[in-house]
C-alpha cells in the first residue's frame, strides 16, 4: 500500500525501465489510488487515500515535493464502511470509507470524483468534490456534494452493481466525456 513510479529509459514503451521509486518518500503508511491533478496553469498535485483525501504539490510528474494536506473525510451516511451483520444484512460499520481520487477538468473547472462506501459491499458509490477556491492545498477551497453523483441502482433501465474506484476518458470522436467504473 504504497506509491511507486518506473521511469522508461527508452521511447519504446515495451522496452527498459529504471527501478522503481517511491513517488512520495515521505509517506511511508498506508496509501492507495494515487493519481495525478495536473491544473489547467500546469501545476501537478499527487491525490490518495490515507484517511480520506489526500493531496500534495508535485516536483515534476515522479515526485511529492510540499506538504501533504487532507482535503475531504467521510461524513455522509452513504460513505460508511459497511460489514455483515448478523442476519446476512449489510449494516453500517463504525468508521468511513473514501479513496480513489480522480480529477475532472471542464472548462478550468476542477472536479474530484472519489469512491465511498467500500469494493466489497453492494453499497459502493462515486462521490464529488469541487474546487471553489483558488488553493488547491487548502480544504476549504474544496465543496464536497452531500448526495453521491452515482451508486448502485435497480430498476427498469437495468442494474449498476457497485459501482466503484471511477476514470475518465473522452470518446475516440472527442465529443463525449466517459466513465470507466469497476463494478464487482
Amino acid at each position: 500500500h504504497r506509491h511507486y513510479v518506473l521511469t522508461a529509459l527508452t521511447d519504446d514503451p515495451q522496452g527498459e525501465y529504471a527501478d522503481p521509486v517511491p513517488v512520495d518518500p515521505e509517506h511511508d503508511r498506508y496509501a492507495i489510488d494515487g493519481s495525478v491533478l495536473e491544473m489547467p496553469d500546469g501545476r501537478l498535485y499527487f491525490m490518495w487515500a490515507d484517511d480520506g483525501i489526500m493531496i500534495a504539490p508535485m516536483r515534476d510528474p515522479t515526485l511529492v515535493e510540499g506538504p501533504r494536506v487532507r482535503i475531504a473525510q467521510g461524513s455522509e451516511p452513504w460513505e460508511r464502511g459497511w460489514r455483515p451483520g448478523p442476519d446476512g444484512e449489510w449494516i453500517p460499520a463504525d468508521g468511513y470509507w473514501i479513496e480513489a481520487p480522480e480529477a475532472l477538468i471542464r472548462d478550468d473547472r476542477i472536479f474530484v470524483v472519489y469512491s465511498a462506501g467500500h469494493s466489497a459491499t453492494p453499497h459502493y458509490y462515486l462521490g464529488l468534490l469541487t474546487l471553489t477556491g483558488s488553493d488547491p492545498l487548502d480544504p476549504a477551497s474544496w465543496t464536497k456534494h452531500p448526495e453521491p453523483l452515482f451508486g448502485p441502482y435497480e430498476g427498469p433501465d437495468g442494474v449498476v452493481y457497485t459501482p466503484g474506484h471511477n476514470s475518465f476518458t473522452v470518446s475516440p470522436d472527442g465529443n463525449e466525456d466517459w466513465l470507466v467504473y469497476h463494478g464487482k
